[in-house]
């Protein structure tokens, strides 16, 4: 489908929010992220391929979160890791849904005091890898970008993640995969 299907006037990307949408066989998910980087953007990169769904939170440029139909969500993780108890997160998710303010499930167990900050933090660089890891492999498919800033208490990795750091470091790590050495995502 082309995009201008989707958008039959310039003015329906627009009223819509978004600033930058784009096709993925035009301009890479790594350009696209090098792109925002660089202008310094807010705001939230979805892109839609044959392979899913992802988005991804930018604050000033660095990625601060992720997520994707290809990868856990964190609260998931969080359990599979032992960091918190299916019971706790089940009980931190029901309070999410009743809440008329969307909060991050990261910020929820941080306030509950049922993760550690830095065992939250490393989950979520771990997962911003990952999942940036996966899209730099998808040639098709469209992306998004709306300008936003993001809600109250979503900034879990207070820094983010440079663009720069995250091509480097996955360049790293598939070179450790190819040589068969058993590489840590943090050294």
């Amino acid at each position: 489908m082309a995009l201008t299907s989707m958008f039959p006037n310039s003015n329906s990307a627009e009223s819509l929010g978004v600033s930058l949408l784009g096709s993925l066989e035009g301009i890479g998910v790594a350009e696209v992220l090098q792109v925002l980087s660089l202008r310094k953007r807010s705001g939230v990169l979805t892109l839609i391929g044959t392979r899913g769904t992802a988005r991804i939170l930018i604050y000033d440029g660095r990625v601060v979160y992720t997520c994707s139909e290809t990868r856990s969500r964190l609260g998931y993780t969080l359990v599979l890791k032992s960091i918190v108890s299916l019971r706790e997160l089940r009980g931190v998710l029901r309070e999410q849904q009743n809440s008329e303010e969307h909060r991050p499930i990261g910020s929820l167990l941080l306030e509950k005091g049922l993760v550690r900050r830095e065992d939250l933090e490393h989950e979520i660089r771990e997962q911003i890898l990952g999942v940036v890891r996966d899209l730099l492999r998808w040639e098709t498919g469209i992306f998004c970008f709306h300008k936003s800033a993001p809600p109250p208490g979503a900034l879990l990795v207070h820094e983010g993640l440079s663009t720069e750091f995250l091509l480097l470091e996955i360049s790293r790590l598939r070179d450790v995969e190819e040589q068969g050495i058993d590489g840590e995502l943090w050294p």
